[in-house]
């Protein structure tokens, strides 16, 4: 199965020290002029100016007098130092092999299309019987499941924390780190795969909901690149449905000003039917929250609620801004992407 080790679609060595190369020095109305901040890695790129090599940074030239290592079109990043007012070379980034055309099984990964969680009815009970993968789950697989479903009603900060560390999006991360990679639910959903007939209803079932996991691996490694946050996972329930959730941040720019974050949360009921809770934080301790019920009766019990949720926000420190409930089905968040083969209808 494919990691996200394999689907880091760009490289990017880490930064080492070139020995024995000094820090440029500055001067203050240079540092002011570039926008310095200490930390900052900036990207300079060599030419000559007559038989002199300079180092070019935002169009701002700097003398270069260290060696003859480099060459005109070579570039360096530096990290700013010493209040802004230094500049230490890293060592150059290797630059990565031409990337080869992504293979089917990536390609599906990265297309994958919008559809209800595999993960989330392996764990739902339908028509009467009890969830699928507690009934296929035997011996340790069993023991881990019953440690990952939790009680609704003992939902802690901490028992969330633990859902994602579970969700199957770190493995091989933390492997590639050199640490030690909990048993998570991807790795459960392969051993049960491991012990089922291949040809089965049920084993076609738990490879959809391995490609359901690693396409989120590969949609939070893309937000990672994108210097923004996307991350989706299950909540599993011994008392109830699981929920979905999802929590995303925007593009952080250089200015390291506060973004929003946005929790999407989704479940089917048994009590209360569908719902869907948007749930947008901001930097001022404001939440602002839309919901749709598909029922008639809970809409109603949610608009009616509003005050003491309210009241509620207020004795933990939060501001309950905008409450909007629709007694509808969420239709689809913003426009999706268009798979190979897709349409576009660009008459109407």
């Amino acid at each position: 199965m494919l990691g996200p080790e394999q689907v880091n679609l760009a490289v990017r060595p880490t930064p080492i020290f070139l020995e024995g190369v000094v820090a440029i020095q500055i001067t203050e109305e240079v540092a002011k002029d570039l926008g310095l901040k200490d930390g900052q890695i900036v990207r300079g790129i060599f030419g000559y100016r007559g038989t002199i090599l300079r180092l070019s940074i935002n169009n701002r030239e700097l003398s270069w007098l260290v060696g003859s290592q480099f060459k005109a079109g070579d570039k360096l990043d530096l990290r700013v130092t010493n209040n802004g007012r230094a500049l230490q070379p890293l060592a150059p980034m290797a630059q990565p092999e031409p990337l080869a055309t992504p293979g089917g099984r990536l390609m599906s990964l990265l297309f994958r299309p919008e559809q209800s969680s595999m993960v989330s009815r392996l764990l739902m009970p339908t028509g009467g019987q009890a969830p699928v993968l507690p009934q296929i789950a035997e011996g340790e697989n069993a023991r881990w499941l019953s440690q990952f479903m939790q009680s609704m009603a003992r939902l802690s900060p901490a028992a969330v924390k633990r859902a994602l560390s579970l969700s199957g999006l770190f493995s091989e991360g933390r492997l590639a780190s050199q640490l030690a990679a909990n048993y998570d639910i991807k790795q459960l959903l392969k051993s049960l795969l491991r012990a089922q007939s291949p040809q089965s209803a049920i084993a076609r079932d738990l490879e959809s909901a391995i490609d359901e996991v690693e396409s989120r691996q590969v949609e939070s490694l893309q937000a990672q690149q994108n210097r923004s946050v996307s991350y989706s996972f299950l909540l599993p329930f011994l008392d109830a449905n699981p929920v979905q959730v999802k929590f995303e941040r925007g593009r952080r720019d250089d200015d390291g000003s506060e973004l929003d974050w946005v929790i999407n949360l989704h479940t089917d009921s048994r009590t209360m039917g569908e719902l869907w809770l948007k749930t947008t934080f901001k930097p001022s301790l404001r939440l602002d929250m839309e919901m749709w019920a598909a029922r008639a009766d809970i809409a109603r019990a949610a608009r009616a609620g509003s005050s003491d949720l309210h009241r509620q926000m207020e004795e933990f420190g939060l501001a309950l801004g905008k409450m909007t409930v629709h007694h509808a089905r969420r239709p689809l968040a913003g426009v999706q992407p268009i798979g190979p083969g897709g349409v576009v209808d660009i008459v109407t």
